[in-house]
């Protein structure tokens, strides 16, 4: 497998395809494998952990769903798809699951309506442990009905949406400003 090339595509313009292609379903009716996430049977987070894995060397992914981790690096990974609400002109993603985590978290941000494109993050535990904990208070980002992101809480954390590069890279690389 040439992550070379995956990289640079993740780099460029990613798209949920280019994450799927990368774990092996390339040759995949995109419907079909459209209907097994929206149902759930393929989970996008798991597939979002092992990609990053590939590209992570410098750290051991832990056993999935390991309680506050993802890696022996303290970090953890997100996958979060754009909500379908059709009588609203915002659909949001929401980022939620934090509780018992205690590093930065690497987020992928799936925008169904701007065809499958992907948005990465680098939340430091700094800024999402102000969150509310609860499951009912997840952080939301809203999206416009085209799929770009938009609104005020974009504007506070766009600092923290970053390329494919740094998402997967060494945290202690990183200078969060």
């Amino acid at each position: 497998m040439n992550l070379k090339y995956y990289r640079k595509k993740l780099e460029k313009n990613p798209r949920l395809f280019d994450l799927l292609e990368l774990r092996g379903y390339g040759n995949h009716d995109q419907n079909l494998l459209l209907q097994h996430i929206n149902s759930g049977e393929i989970s996008m987070g798991a597939i979002w952990e092992n990609a990053l894995s590939m590209f992570m060397p410098f750290t051991k992914q832990l056993s999935l769903n390991s309680m506050s981790q993802d890696w022996d690096d303290g970090t953890d990974g997100k996958f979060v798809m754009t909500t379908v609400n059709r009588e609203s002109p915002y659909h949001k993603v929401s980022i939620g699951g934090i509780k018992n985590k205690t590093g930065t978290l690497r987020v992928c941000i799936c925008s169904r309506y701007d065809d499958y494109k992907l948005y990465f993050m680098l939340i430091p535990y700094e800024v999402y442990s102000m969150w509310p904990k609860n499951t009912y208070s997840p952080l939301k980002l809203p999206f416009t009905q085209q799929g770009i992101p938009s609104g005020r809480i974009w504007t506070e954390y766009e600092g923290l949406v970053v390329p494919f590069s740094l998402v997967s890279a060494p945290i202690e690389d990183i200078e969060f400003v």
